[in-house]
């Protein structure tokens, strides 16, 4: 074989690498494979940071595995293998010796070798299992000699067989190699052609059949064995080809040829196509990466909106239940995962500007922040159900055939004298959740302007134009609102304030004297049975006694300061 002056190492493709290496301050306890190379070597990497290492044999004309294949190697080639335990001992290391690996899991990975690695630069390696004839030349070094150390009695210390380093009582070598199952390669006791394991460590799989059976032969002892017997080179034993166990690995070994210029060519222009193709693959590769990431990215997206979507349905859900503090809740965790925007800030304002006090297990009255004026307004007028909290027995009656009674309705059939009763009534039952300084109220008629008009100046409720664009009225050419008497608060029409109400369903009564007469007192807003335009404006009042009690006229509650004319 050329250049065995030198320490080749084979790469994965089809060159070669020319390295040296020197023994100079090496330590028996702690080598390296690296320190153990020798010129000659051939070294062929795996990649991974794993290297197979060989020692041409000239006599046999074969390149022979120098340690017995360890676990590290033989997961290149079976990434999940496992050697096992013995007797909680490991023996899957990665410098150890792969063991529980039968003859035909060291024959595929010998094909696999040969079909990876086997070409390379100018020679042609084709990996096998050593027959019984070379394991044992190469095992004596060539020589006639009983044991693979020599012909002396007994072995080398630092030759892994069973001795003094096992605690159990029974027959044992009279010394200790420091390791009680297999040892890495490198520690395994190195005869003169340089090959290291070939007396003990482990059981090593031949090519060979034993005799006219279809066991295949294992030569070279383990580190379970001590007898003399046992050990000696031409001591043999085979199993099934199937046959696994803890004391049992392979080395490899290999037929070098020459390849010719013609071959050699074929297999550049082979290696070329194959890298051209991988180039190809990856580059495919990537780009269907790129796109399926892009794709993924604006499903995402689209999820992640329809989400949006749907969190937002949820808290306006949650608002027109009246659950606020679920909504509350909602808004945050909605802010956290989409950011603050145009609808949280919508919805984060209304719930600040939103009171909702508790008549009862079953009732609440929700109240409108009203800043410009410093107090909270009824978001909608008092309810029957909200009015019987206060007065279980009231009764607002019919109009014909409709009922006015409905639990959502408008309370009605209140006189200005009851609507102040309720209150007081209030300011009772909600004592402990009111400011010092402020109580339950109606409205006076500058406050019930100002909120019905939004702060601004203009003719009606919802705005300048005719007809209207919302609210509870009578018969009206080109509107319809659908409620021949008065309709539930939550369908009375909302402004831009957030109150509902404030242009028609009933007339609301204020806190203000109407006159100087002191007689009456001040409605305002109209009612579902009104329909001349004049009378729908804002600047549209009226008065009546304060006992005065029909099926239009209701009222809505302010909190604020005691500001308010009172009788």
């Amino acid at each position: 074989m050329k250049n065995r002056h030198r320490s080749l190492i084979v790469a994965a493709g089809l060159g070669l690498a020319l390295t040296m290496s020197s023994l100079t301050g090496c330590k028996w306890l702690k080598p390296t494979e690296e320190s153990k190379d020798q010129p000659g070597d051939l070294i062929f990497d795996l990649g991974n940071k794993t290297k197979m290492r060989f020692v041409w044999i000239e006599p046999l004309k074969l390149v022979v595995g120098k340690y017995e294949v360890s676990n590290k190697i033989f997961r290149r080639f079976k990434p999940d293998h496992n050697s096992g335990m013995y007797q909680q001992l490991d023996l899957n290391r990665g410098d150890q010796p792969v063991v529980n690996v039968s003859w035909n899991d060291a024959r595929n990975f010998c094909e696999w070798l040969t079909k990876t690695y086997g070409n390379s630069g100018t020679k042609r390696y084709h990996f096998r299992l050593p027959t019984e004839r070379e394991w044992e030349t190469f095992a004596a070094s060539g020589q006639q000699v009983e044991y693979p150390w020599g012909a002396h009695w007994p072995p080398p210390k630092k030759w892994n067989y069973y001795g003094r380093e096992n605690p159990e009582p029974s027959q044992k070598l009279d010394n200790d190699d420091g390791f009680r199952v297999s040892c890495p390669g490198l520690l395994s006791g190195e005869n003169a052609w340089r090959l290291f394991g070939l007396g003990g460590n482990v059981w090593e799989w031949c090519e060979d059949t034993d005799g006219e059976s279809k066991s295949r032969v294992f030569k070279g002892a383990s580190w379970s064995d001590c007898h003399p017997y046992f050990l000696k080179l031409t001591r043999r034993s085979s199993n099934a080809p199937d046959y696994r166990y803890v004391n049992l690995g392979f080395r490899v070994v290999a037929n070098v040829s020459d390849i010719s210029v013609e071959e050699q060519k074929q297999l550049e222009d082979e290696s070329r196509q194959k890298a051209t193709e991988a180039k190809e693959a990856k580059a495919k590769k990537e780009a269907e990466t790129l796109r399926q990431t892009a794709e993924n990215k604006e499903q995402a997206k689209w999820a992640k909106q329809e989400k949006k979507t749907v969190d937002q349905t949820i808290i306006q859900g949650m608002i027109e239940d009246k659950k606020f503090d679920l909504a509350s809740a909602q808004i945050t965790q909605y802010e956290k995962n989409y950011g603050k925007d145009a609808f949280s800030e919508k919805w984060s304002a209304a719930l600040d500007n939103t009171k909702v006090l508790n008549l009862s297990d079953t009732v609440t009255m929700e109240l409108v922040l009203i800043k410009p004026l410093n107090i909270w307004m009824g978001k909608y007028e008092v309810s029957n159900k909200q009015f019987k909290e206060f007065q279980p027995d009231h009764d607002s009656g019919m109009f014909k055939e409709w009922s006015l009674n409905d639990a959502h309705q408008p309370v009605v059939n209140v006189g200005w004298d009851d609507a102040n009763a309720f209150c007081r009534w209030l300011n009772r039952r909600l004592a402990s959740s009111l400011e010092p300084g402020h109580e339950f109220r109606l409205p006076t008629e500058s406050e019930w302007e100002t909120a019905a008009a939004c702060g601004q100046t203009r003719e009606y409720p919802w705005g300048n134009q005719w007809p209207p664009q919302y609210g509870n009225y009578g018969l009206i050419e080109g509107y319809d609102d659908g409620s021949p008497v008065s309709c539930p608060v939550e369908d009375s029409g909302q402004n831009e304030w957030g109150l509902y109400g404030l242009g028609g369903n009933t007339w609301e009564w204020c806190a203000d004297l109407y006159d100087s007469s002191r007689q009456y007192r001040v409605i305002r807003g109209g009612a579902w049975n009104l329909s001349p335009a004049d009378s729908l404006k804002i600047a549209n009042r009226t008065g009546d006694s304060e006992s005065r009690k029909n099926n239009y006229i209701g009222f809505r509650v302010v909190l604020g300061s005691k500001s308010a004319p009172s009788k």
